[in-house]
């Protein structure tokens, strides 16, 4: 995973032959990283956009802080993706303060949140 500072961690890379994008996320999503969110989340949606990938898979299951404006983060991430013609969808585990963040505001109703990116790739729409 590339650091990209201040306890974030970003890695974007195509998968499923091109027809996805990853992008890994790891360590604390608080307000001195989220300048660096909306820039990875920019980077994985423009690998895609620029492959002709029709899939960004968010995988934040490394993620051990989440604040709130990482999850305003990753929407205006969704709804970039959306205005491209990009499904974005979250991993996370099934016990883990993301996916639980997620269930507990309702983002889970706007966002596709699986458990794997196995997942995410077999769910594609």
């Amino acid at each position: 995973m590339t650091a990209v500072g201040s306890g974030l961690r970003t890695a974007v890379e195509p998968i499923d032959e091109g027809r996805a994008v990853l992008l890994a996320i790891g360590g604390e999503v608080d307000q001195a990283a989220v300048e660096r969110l909306d820039w990875a989340f920019a980077e994985g949606l423009g690998t895609a956009t620029r492959a002709g990938a029709s899939l960004v898979v968010a995988d934040l299951g490394e993620v051990e802080y989440f604040a709130s404006v990482g999850m305003t983060a990753l929407l205006h991430a969704h709804e970039r993706a959306a205005r491209s013609g990009v499904e974005l969808v979250v991993v996370a585990p099934a016990r883990h303060l993301v996916t639980t963040l997620l269930v507990m505001t309702g983002l889970d109703s706007v966002v596709r949140l699986v458990h794997s990116v196995d997942a995410a790739l077999a769910g594609r729409g």
